[in-house]
């Protein structure tokens, strides 16, 4: 190269010059070397890059499919707790309603269809195995609709729950009560239920 420049220019390339041209040169161009070196590293870094691109795409693949398996998740664990309430919904009313039929019976009821048309269903629950609502209807039924019940039937009295507040219960009256009525008296009025049956026992 040095050759060539004293050629072209002669003596006005000198050792100082040169070294100047050779450090532009420098700046301005790199070696092939140093070009083949880059060339490299750039391709690997492509390289690396598409890489990581893939692992992108399938990393939010992943992301999309757990989300859509969150999404039918959570339906299905909707949709079951609508088919439990609904399950249970039915159960409780079931049990309402075979309770209800079983008091009927022990009451005398002749036909169960009959007096459960004249009740008002929807004031009759169930709570913890006991019905409530269903005994002043009974009673009031009964009284104005006598035919639809058994005379003979031993559980077929009745107490209107106001009536029994209104006096004493006594030691005959207790005598001539069904089992039902015993029950809703011990039920609402404990100490008197167990101050007759200590009388009794006498």
């Amino acid at each position: 190269m040095q050759e060539v420049l004293k050629k072209l220019y002669g003596e006005a390339v000198t050792e100082e010059n040169l070294a100047r041209f050779h450090e532009e040169l420098g700046r301005r161009f790199v070696s092939k070397a140093d070009f083949n070196q880059r060339g490299e590293e750039l391709k690997t870094l492509r390289e690396q890059n598409a890489y990581q691109e893939q692992e992108l795409s399938a990393l939010r693949e992943t992301v999309l499919e757990a989300e859509h398996l969150r999404q039918q998740l959570e339906c299905e664990m909707q949709k079951h707790e609508a088919e439990m309430e609904a399950y249970h919904a039915q159960e409780s009313e079931k049990q309402l309603r075979d309770a209800v039929d079983r008091a009927l019976t022990e009451a005398g009821a002749r036909n169960l269809t009959a007096v459960k048309a004249l009740l008002n269903l929807e004031t009759i629950s169930l709570e913890d195995g006991k019905l409530q609502g269903l005994a002043e209807q009974l009673w009031e039924l009964k009284k104005e609709n006598s035919y639809l019940f058994d005379m003979n039937h031993q559980d077929i009295q009745f107490i209107c729950p106001s009536e029994q507040k209104s006096h004493a219960v006594t030691s005959q009256d207790f005598q001539k009560m069904g089992y039902m009525e015993r029950l809703k008296l011990k039920r609402e009025q404990p100490e008197l239920y167990r101050s007759i049956m200590q009388t009794n026992r006498r």
